[in-house]
């Protein structure tokens, strides 16, 4: 325990403690077991934080328990949730123990300090009032203010006692104020006066229970419809109810005054209701003398929900109401599409093979390797041959709402539309073709070579047909099971700071997905270009078009605009193909990252052409992927040759391992990455193998090699240590890892991702910092919407280092 403890401030008995802490409703109406992992979470950090404050924090471990007893009541698996929270229940209910026996003590002496301190003043008075004091006897007790009596147009003059204890300047003065330092204010008993600016219904379902803590704070609801330019805080006042103008007016004998909504942050506060409501009080209340100027609650109730969710009344409505708004307006059957005929423009544009102009993010290889026939760019000496033909796929163009008609008999409306324009697109190439200069005549000899290289150059003819067919598209095959994804092609994008929602606990999801979006390949084919759309090989496609809305929102936002996302439609899509995902468990991130991998590779995916006599090493690879390929595999996949030697007779065998990520494990000590690699390179010897040639069980050497190189390399650490009695444990130690220069193989490779852990084996949290920009070296916390900009070197960063569980390396040109 830490002996500086806060001095008591709440109760002045164990008793008043255990009735606030049966103030929870909050936690016996939520049902949804995804919410009580945030909650527990946030919870028991802020127990871990706060244990020099005991009252404080045996009321919150008290309510933790409670939480824990209740979660274990709805879980569906009791089994399972009990084991994964046990230990920190049995850990909390000590740690109330402790609290309990440490505050009677304090109680006791408290009491009898006041009894030897009496005097005949009349201080031992009762401090709870027998009567129920009228408002202005609670806002004098409370803060021990003067106030002057005389008519309401008088200045009222506010005299603070030598006692009161006011913010810090750091506090007093700065617009916002967080969500737990508005806490520490309630459980401080602070005068301070709550202005709650939604509406009615919203005020009245989730307000703060400001009267959970004793104090003498008030609550009042000024909705945002009342917040109008022009008006003074004195004509606003007049606006309100009874009870309400009664408070208002008392408005300058508050130590604080809070305004908050349902989100406001820094970054949009300016031009918001809440910044006009400020400036009435600031610069149009005459006549008032305030102690400090209003503050707004960074966040909102949204993110004091979030941290203290059972100081709010039923925070469960909240909560579903905006699951249920952000599942509206993000819901695409929603959408009302325009009927056929109803002259309304739609500029469409169909892509089938078609051209990467303006495509800066593609490099000069893969420019070149369009109009070539397909080659791995991994595996060039593993396949020569391309594809097959791939026929193109329909895609409609952003900026109008389409839906193709689900009659394909019709020839009105939208098919019409498209077959004209397809028309209209014909005879213009062709008009186009005409007009163009003929070519030289040529004589017979000329001709015959011709003839001859064309019969030669038969095996290219693949490529004259992908290219014509991506000039001139014919009439499209329109797959009408599915619904089609409306790709946003737009070519500038922002600067990358997005953040991402985490609802239903998909820090993991989030996490991947942020590292991801850097990664050239991915960014260049999700979110410059419509590469992935063009290379859609499955109908309809799993996830790609859903993955690239997300890639391209995630590259929204600049530092002094952030934004935030939800991911709702590539989850829901998703958790079709796996509705695991979609029961709010803490999920591996690089599981995730494996899965994910496989669905938008799958979507674009063709079958290997092998040649008719393959390597070994060709086997390897074509067996591992099961004949098929993608350029997300070409980029990502790697191959590890290993040489096996006998001792006994010195046969040597030849295998292969395929893989998309490096597994590399951590021992005690404190590790460093390139080491950890070499050490996994190394020559090592195997005991008890059993030689198919001598017949003989003896040792063997094993020596490994990389033959191909990764144009990404995705390098998972395994942070966990087995137990002598077979449990697990998390290895927090540091890593050591290089932003630029990493070796594998004989290549070089720098640093563009970070995916971070904290917790243990069973559950925690999972964030990302990634490198946004290489040229300016700027990196980025990104812990689910919140977007942090490093003023620090990321690898000489103690939280960074520690919390490090897989890095996305990108191989130098």
């Amino acid at each position: 325990m830490n002996k500086q403890l806060v001095p008591l401030y709440v109760a002045h008995d164990i008793k008043t403690l255990d009735a606030l802490v049966e103030k929870d409703d909050a936690i016996r109406n939520l049902k949804k077991v995804n919410r009580f992992t945030n909650i527990a979470r946030k919870m028991m950090s802020e127990l871990l934080q706060s244990q020099n404050d005991q009252e404080k924090c045996y009321i919150i471990g008290k309510r933790y328990i409670n939480l824990l007893d209740h979660l274990f009541k709805i879980s569906d698996d009791q089994n399972f949730t009990r084991s994964l929270y046990i230990n920190d229940y049995h850990k909390v209910t000590q740690l109330i123990s402790e609290f309990k026996s440490d505050l009677e003590k304090r109680y006791h002496a408290l009491a009898l300090q006041q009894l030897h301190s009496k005097s005949g003043d009349g201080a031992d008075k009762a401090a709870i009032p027998s009567r129920s004091p009228s408002l202005k006897d609670q806002v004098e007790s409370k803060t021990n203010l003067k106030i002057s009596s005389g008519p309401r147009n008088t200045p009222i003059t506010i005299l603070a006692d030598s006692k009161r204890q006011l913010p810090s300047a750091g506090e007093t003065y700065d617009t916002f104020i967080g969500p737990k330092d508005l806490f520490t204010a309630l459980m401080q008993k602070q005068n301070l006066l709550l202005v709650d600016i939604r509406t009615p219904s919203e005020f009245n379902d989730t307000r703060i229970l400001i009267e959970n803590h004793l104090g003498q704070g008030h609550i009042i609801n000024i909705p945002g419809d009342f917040i109008i330019p022009g008006l003074s805080a004195n004509t606003l006042g007049q606006k309100l109810g009874p009870d309400g103008q009664e408070i208002w007016e008392m408005r300058d004998s508050f130590q604080m005054i809070v305004l908050l909504d349902t989100y406001t942050q820094k970054h949009n506060f300016g031009g918001s209701k809440l910044e006009r409501l400020r400036s009435f009080i600031v610069e149009w209340d005459f006549n008032r003398t305030y102690t400090q100027e209003p503050l707004v609650l960074s966040g909102g109730i949204k993110e004091f929900i979030e941290w203290y969710p059972t100081e709010v009344g039923n925070s469960h409505c909240f909560l579903s109401q905006t699951n249920s708004e952000i599942d509206e307006l993000l819901n695409l059957e929603s959408i009302s599409y325009p009927e056929a005929g109803s002259g309304l423009q739609m500029n469409l544009k169909l892509h089938a093979l078609s051209s990467t102009e303006n495509n800066n993010d593609f490099g000069p290889e893969i420019r070149e390797n369009l109009a070539e026939p397909y080659k791995s760019p991994s595996q060039e000496s593993l396949f020569t041959n391309g594809p097959s033909e791939i026929e193109p796929i329909l895609y409609v163009e952003p900026g109008v709402d389409y839906e193709i008609p689900s009659d394909s008999s019709s020839e009105d409306g939208s098919v019409a539309e498209i077959r004209d324009m397809v028309a209209g697109k014909r005879a213009d190439l062709l008009r186009q073709a005409r007009q163009a200069a003929k070519p030289k005549a040529s004589g017979a000899a000329d001709d015959k070579r011709q003839l001859q290289k064309g019969n030669r150059d038969d095996s290219k003819s693949t490529v004259t047909i992908r290219k014509l067919r991506s000039k001139i598209p014919s009439a499209p095959s329109i797959d009408r099971s599915f619904k089609p994804i409306i790709p946003d092609n737009r070519k500038t994008y922002g600067e990358g700071y997005c953040g991402l929602r985490n609802v239903k606990n998909i820090c993991y999801m989030n996490s991947i997905l942020q590292c991801m979006k850097v990664v050239p390949v991915i960014k260049g084919a999700f979110v410059t270009s419509d590469r992935y759309a063009y290379s859609t090989t499955l109908k309809p496609p799993r996830i790609n078009p859903q993955m690239a809305q997300v890639m391209r929102e995630l590259w929204g936002g600049t530092p002094d605009n952030p934004k935030h996302y939800f991911i709702e439609p590539f989850k829901r899509k998703l958790c079709e193909t796996a509705p695991n995902f979609d029961r709010g468990n803490h999920e591996d991130a690089f599981e995730f990252f494996i899965f994910l991998f496989n669905l938008i590779s799958d979507d674009c995916s063709f079958d290997l052409s092998p040649p008719p006599v393959m390597t070994e090493s060709q086997k390897a690879w074509f067996g591992h992927l099961q004949g098929r390929s993608s350029f997300l595999i070409d980029a990502f996949y790697y191959q590890l040759k290993n040489t096996k030697t006998c001792y006994y007779c010195r046969r040597t065998y030849l295998s292969f391992d395929t893989d998309s990520t490096l597994m590399l494990a951590m021992d005690n000590a404190a590790c460093s990455l390139q080491p950890m690699i070499e050490e996994y390179m190394k020559d090592n010897r195997v005991q008890d193998y059993s030689c198919s040639d001598c017949k003989s069980t003896s040792s063997i050497l094993n020596r490994k090699e990389i033959v191909v190189d990764p144009e990404v390399l995705v390098i998972i650490l395994k942070r966990y240590l087995i137990n002598a009695d077979g449990t697990s444990r998390k290895n927090d130690n540091e890593i050591d890892f290089p932003l630029k220069g990493l070796k594998f193989g004989k290549s070089v490779y720098d640093c563009c991702g970070v995916v971070q852990h904290s917790g243990n084996t069973s559950h925690g949290h999972y964030f990302a910092t990634v490198l946004l920009d290489a040229k300016t070296n700027d990196w980025v916390l990104f812990n689910d919407d919140v977007v942090t900009r490093y003023s620090t070197v990321v690898n000489e960063t103690f939280g960074v280092r520690a919390s490090a569980a897989g890095f996305f390396y990108i191989r130098r040109s």
